[in-house]
């Protein structure tokens, strides 16, 4: 399938009466989701010139579906900010982007030079426009990276980038019309704001979940088929039994955000959950590989296959490089857009990676979270992975700590699912797989703030484990 210049999206002609989005307070119709999404986009046209950034902060509803829709019908660039951040830091995000409007449900939310629209009263002031075409080839999202290696950017994608990200995911974990995928990532994150495009597509509905309901229930109450998890959220609700159940009955659970513990994939084949590993980013507007419903333990342990409209390979060093009709536009601010990419059209993604004998995609670990110690290179990701194969231990992070004789040594930062792991079960286990430099000098419990469950913030934790030493 090619995506054309210009669409109508959601296709209300063919799923009118079909609920596309379903909320506590509300639920809506494909032809209802259309018809408010066209009033919000008579009222940005009332209200901002075609092509500005707006920045949206509100909790998830369905007028902030309709408030994202109605952006891109009117030629908007839409960009969603976190509800976790100060907001003395969404300030910045917004002057770092040249943004001159904010709608929001935040009575506090005011700054400086800002036109700031109530998020409500903004879907509710004027008749629809006439035409929902949108334009795909042109700026739609500005999505910032998690900042987890550094100062995080605003990601630019088109409509199209977005779409074929979608089309790709629903030829591997397919969506039918009767599913419904749960909200269960933040729509300022490009995990969150998939699902809205497989769903859109396919004639799916999303669920937008109420923050007290359990998920057992909400599975079960809203018929749930689709979840996004990052690990952390999978590895909590291993937890619950009643919430392995609910897991149980789902028809895919997609993991990503971060590399997959070993024994919580482990855990989750025990439990026979429809789990799918994979390997994306915010660049490549979501996913770049998973595996195929129904993979082995093997399968599980890597990142899975190439989707169809992205291309991979890597550089001698053995970075993954990625392009295809996914790759985002640049690095937008407000002196415009920054193309990243090489002579080739490659995006370099900073990880490293190989592919099996079945093409399925190991990642290895950050370029630069490597360290020397002592004249030896250290990927913190492999020590990682040999650590989490000890049952109890739910996550390792390690990082580089001075040392007077070795320039750095590794420290190792634990997450137990239960009472903490004996040292001298740890040292074990490693002295029959690492070889002796790459075993950390000391163990941390993991702390109690780490930030932005969707991504480790490895710089933060190093500081810790600095401080502690």
């Amino acid at each position: 399938m090619t995506i054309p210049d210009y669409i109508i999206f959601p296709d209300t002609a063919i799923h009118a009466e079909r609920l596309a989005v379903i909320s506590d307070k509300d639920a809506l119709s494909y032809a209802q989701l259309t018809a408010q999404s066209a009033t919000a986009a008579a009222s940005f046209k009332k209200n901002m010139a075609q092509g500005s950034v707006i920045s949206i902060l509100a909790e998830h509803s369905t007028q902030y579906i309709t408030t994202l829709l109605g952006g891109w019908m009117a030629g908007m660039i839409m960009m969603p900010l976190s509800t976790r951040l100060p907001l003395s830091t969404l300030q910045q995000r917004m002057q770092q982007v040249g943004c001159k409007s904010l709608i929001t449900d935040n009575e506090d939310a005011h700054f400086p030079g800002i036109q700031t629209l109530n998020i409500t009263s903004f879907n509710n002031t004027t008749d629809p426009i006439d035409s929902i075409k949108m334009q795909t080839d042109s700026p739609a999202t500005l999505i910032f990276t998690s900042g987890s290696t550094g100062n995080p950017k605003a990601v630019m994608h088109t409509l199209s980038n977005h779409l074929y990200n979608a089309l790709g995911s629903n030829t591997n974990i397919p969506v039918q019309p009767e599913d419904r995928w749960l909200l269960s990532l933040p729509l300022f994150h490009v995990g969150g704001i998939a699902p809205l495009f497989r769903c859109f597509l396919a004639g799916a509905a999303v669920v937008i979940p109420l923050k007290e309901e359990p998920l057992e229930s909400l599975i079960k109450n809203q018929s749930i088929t689709h979840i996004s998890l990052v690990s952390t959220q999978l590895a909590r609700m291993l937890t619950n039994p009643d919430t392995i159940s609910a897991l149980q009955s789902l028809k895919a659970i997609l993991l990503g955000g971060s590399a997959i513990p070993a024994s919580l994939i482990e855990q989750a084949i025990a439990y026979n959950l429809p789990i799918h590993t994979s390997y994306g980013s915010t660049e490549m507007a979501s996913q770049i590989t998973t595996t195929q419903a129904g993979a082995d333990a093997k399968e599980l342990s890597t990142s899975g296959r190439l989707l169809p409209h992205r291309k991979l390979s890597f550089s001698n060093q053995g970075e993954i490089r990625v392009k295809g009709k996914t790759l985002f536009q640049g690095y937008f601010d407000q002196h415009g857009i920054h193309s990243v990419v090489d002579q080739n059209g490659w995006f370099h993604t900073g990880d490293r990676g190989n592919l099996d004998e079945k093409d399925c995609l190991n990642v290895t670990g950050r370029l630069d979270n490597m360290f020397i110690s002592g004249g030896e290179n250290i990927q913190p990701e492999e020590i990682e992975r040999c650590i989490e194969q000890i049952k109890g231990i739910t996550q390792c992070i390690v990082v580089p700590t001075p040392d007077d004789e070795f320039g750095e040594r590794p420290v190792a930062l634990l997450q137990y699912s239960g009472n903490p792991i004996k040292e001298t079960v740890i040292r074990l286990h490693l002295e029959q797989n690492l070889e002796k430099f790459k075993h950390p000098v000391r163990f941390y419990p993991w702390p109690g703030q780490t930030g932005n469950d969707l991504k480790i913030n490895r710089a933060l934790l190093k500081q810790l484990a600095i401080k502690n030493s």
